[in-house]
């Protein structure tokens, strides 16, 4: 459960962190590409002003010579890197030319797209921006094309650059951490509600409590509706254990009375005697399984104890002479495994009484779905874990019907002509859980078909 809760802090903090990453690239990146345009487009205009400046230096001000402006060009150079400036008259003649060595290539056709198309055109030529356009002076047209490298504000613009993945970054972890941190505060509550309910023990329900957190929020309310349902749960439970407690105690007396009429009469009827030895059986079996439950309804109040050294290969013969009272055609087909050596490797400790009722239910059950009225058992063990195999040649259970195999009442397609209520099975499963042990049922192509395996682990001390 813990991991499930710390899941949860994970998606919420992968979520806000992922949707914040998002926003913040998308406005940090419309930020550098405005500024970019902006940029280029402020370039574009010192390029233009740059331009008319000259133009004005060069033509309104007659006395000032062309050298004179080239001597003035070189000592602003600098305000515009690797600049370049031609000035062509409406003739397409050039009447101006920048004293640096920057080339400027432009397609042969601009000085016409500028005479009868557009005034103003901005292109780039790898790092460099140029700008022509065309101006008048006295009804005069002019044309200038002019080509520099925007140093400085490149180099601003690759600052920004910098600037704002360096603020994303650390925008970035601050918000994961930060996000870490109240997903954190959120999922705490729960994660801890969570551990309580875990460490409810069901043999333990009468004092199981549920802590109440101290918060006003909805893990409150939670917190008191599971504490409302296990409440309710609890008044259940006792209810169940105190009927059959009740229950148990009620139906010992009169079979225990009639057990003790029929062993009265048995000698008074020696012609109805298998019949009435047949009664006599079947009224110890219901007190056996009565007591079963009663010490099933025990053992959910504390911790099991009565537990024996048992041998495993005496419950099964047990079980069996049991079964073939009530059953004289039931056939045992009895294995142990290569891997047992020693009669010493079959010791267990367990409850006799339970684990003989599960036996006997799992044998009882081989026998009727059996073709052959063959019980196959076999005795194996792995490690600390002492497998006993109960199988027999019937017909294979579906997936669907192994699903519901321990189910309360379930009963199989193939138990159309078998009577019982399908509780068996319930019963044993709960036994060999009391054990700490497991039971699953598998089909096999080879004989037994069918087989249902008990895990039980094995405790000498």
């Amino acid at each position: 459960m813990w991991v499930k809760m710390n899941k949860i802090a994970n998606q919420i903090t992968l979520t806000f962190s992922v949707v914040f990453m998002i926003i913040m690239a998308v406005s940090l990146s419309l930020i550098y590409y405005f500024f970019a345009s902006y940029r280029k487009q402020e370039f574009y205009q010192r390029l233009k002003d740059k331009t008319l400046t000259t133009f004005k230096l060069l033509v309104e001000q007659k006395k000032i010579d062309q050298d004179l402006l080239q001597v003035l060009d070189r000592n602003t150079i600098n305000n515009l890197y690797d600049e370049k400036l031609l000035i062509f008259n409406e003739k397409g003649e050039i009447t101006y030319n920048s004293v640096d060595d920057t080339p400027i290539h432009f397609p042969k056709n601009l000085l016409n797209v500028l005479q009868h198309e557009d005034d103003e055109i901005e292109y780039e030529e790898g790092e460099y921006e140029v700008f022509a356009h065309r101006f008048y002076d006295q009804n005069k047209a002019y044309f200038g094309i002019i080509k520099a490298y925007d140093k400085y504000g490149k180099n601003k613009l690759n600052f920004l650059g910098w600037l704002l993945l360096s603020i994303y970054l650390i925008v970035i972890l601050i918000i994961f951490l930060l996000t870490r941190y109240v997903a954190k505060q959120i999922t705490e509550p729960i994660t801890m509600l969570s551990h309580e309910i875990e460490k409810i023990d069901f043999d333990k329900l009468p004092t199981a409590q549920i802590p109440l957190p101290q918060t006003n929020t909805e893990i409150f309310i939670l917190a008191s509706k599971f504490k409302q349902l296990l409440e309710r749960i609890r008044q259940k439970v006792d209810f169940q254990r105190s009927f059959i407690q009740h229950l148990s105690h009620e139906l010992k007396t009169p079979i225990a009375i009639l057990v003790a009429h029929l062993e009265q009469t048995l000698p008074q009827y020696p012609q109805c005697k298998e019949i009435l030895q047949y009664q006599i059986n079947g009224l110890k079996q219901i007190t056996d399984v009565i007591n079963i439950l009663f010490k099933l309804a025990k053992s959910q109040e504390s911790s099991y104890k009565g537990l024996t050294l048992l041998q495993i290969d005496e419950i099964v013969f047990e079980s069996f002479e049991e079964l073939s009272a009530l059953y004289p055609k039931a056939q045992l087909d009895f294995h142990i495994s290569e891997n047992i050596q020693d009669t010493t490797q079959m010791k267990l400790l367990a409850d006799a009484l339970m684990l003989k009722i599960a036996f006997f239910n799992l044998m009882k059950n081989a026998y009727e779905y059996a073709e052959n009225k063959k019980i196959y058992v076999e005795i194996a063990r792995k490690e600390n874990i002492l497998e006993v195999r109960f199988g027999n040649d019937g017909n294979t259970l579906s997936e669907e019907s192994q699903k519901k195999l321990f189910q309360y009442a379930f009963r199989g397609e193939n138990s159309k002509q078998v009577a019982g209520v399908g509780v068996g099975l319930t019963i044993v499963q709960r036994i060999v859980q009391l054990h700490q042990g497991s039971i699953s049922y598998f089909a096999q192509d080879k004989y037994p078909q069918n087989v249902m395996l008990l895990q039980l682990p094995v405790h000498t001390n």
